[in-house]
């Protein structure tokens, strides 16, 4: 169940990413799909146990920071200047 479980997933991000980058998607190459799905599934685990978890450990009880806190971050970590 537990590989059920894990094609499913990369199937859903592979899928969610050949979508998001359709028009473009010509110019990719199948190696470049095929290493970058791991890779992103990787970092969206790392972001969640980096924004929610660890805020929850660090300030347990103190719903305002773990609320707060990660939030602020989050926002400031994904900013970008327009191109």
């Amino acid at each position: 169940m537990q590989r059920l479980d894990v094609m499913l997933l990369f199937s859903i991000i592979t899928g969610i990413t050949i979508w998001m980058h359709r028009k473009d998607f010509s110019n990719v190459s199948l190696a470049w799909i095929l290493v970058s799905t791991p890779a992103e599934t990787v970092n969206g685990i790392c972001e969640e146990a980096l924004w929610c978890e660890l805020y929850n450990k660090l300030f347990p009880g103190n719903w305002l920071s773990v609320l707060l806190l990660p939030s602020i971050g989050f926002a400031l970590w994904h900013i970008t200047p327009p191109s």
